[in-house]
């Protein structure tokens, strides 16, 4: 989280969400199968998700 707040554009965006509402990610450091689903609005980080990365995750996201 505190690498989040220093740096809210760090993750790649999900190419499959919303690209007026830009969803990014980030692998979780130490547990390299979990992913962060998030939004960087107004100066804040919106935490979406965390998943396991070997589900389906287009599944899980709706997309």
């Amino acid at each position: 989280m505190k690498l989040l707040a220093q740096h809210p554009e760090i993750g790649p965006v999900w190419r499959y969400g919303n690209p007026n509402h830009p969803t990014r990610y980030l692998l979780v450091p130490g547990f390299h199968n979990y992913l962060i689903f998030y939004r960087y609005e107004d100066k804040e980080v919106r935490l979406g998700h965390l998943l396991y990365g070997a589900q389906d995750l287009g599944d899980v996201l709706g997309d």
